[in-house]
């Protein structure tokens, strides 16, 4: 590894991982069943202002859509809370290199809009796509970070929590 990438990246790359305060995980597609060389990305709450900084590695190549699942979720029944939630969710997902692969701002809408997370339920679950991080190009074994800021919180939202995944695209259609 230090031949590949040299001393220096990798001295970097040590240093970030040791001082950075962030919750690190590991991306899991769905796709891909659990292993612990790609262990599932942590979940936070959509009902609390923050910010959630996870590291991972991706576990395969192609096109991907970035999913919030929302845990515990029925799917369809719950469309109508879901839709109506009051928060501003802001992604941002950048490379090993530093650059940005895909940038998404907005809140759940039952809509597909510029600004909207917009919600998909299927098969008894709901998760919150955006058009930004849809179709994005990742690789397998690269590093990420992904970078979820949560804000404009309604203080009567219910307790919600998401967990950030990502789909094979050809397996999605938004």
């Amino acid at each position: 590894m230090l031949v590949k990438y040299g001393p220096c990246f990798l001295l970097s790359m040590v240093l970030i991982y040791l001082c950075a305060p962030e919750t690190r995980c590991s991306a899991q597609p769905s796709a891909i069943p659990r292993t612990d060389e790609y262990p599932a990305l942590q979940s936070f709450s959509l009902d609390q202002p923050g910010e959630h900084v996870l590291h991972f590695r991706q576990a395969q190549n192609g096109e991907m859509t970035l999913l919030l699942k929302i845990e515990g979720s029925t799917g369809e029944p719950e469309r109508q809370e879901l839709t109506h939630l009051r928060a501003t969710v802001e992604v941002a997902l950048v490379n090993h290199t530093g650059r940005t692969v895909c940038q998404a701002v907005g809140s759940p809408r039952d809509g597909v809009s510029a600004d909207s997370w917009v919600l998909r339920t299927s098969h008894g679950e709901a998760a919150f796509w955006h058009r930004n991080c849809a179709e994005i190009k990742l690789k397998r074994s690269k590093l990420y970070t992904l970078t979820v800021r949560i804000r404009d919180v309604d203080p009567k939202m219910p307790k919600i929590k998401a967990t950030p995944t990502f789909e094979r695209s050809d397996n999605y259609a938004p």
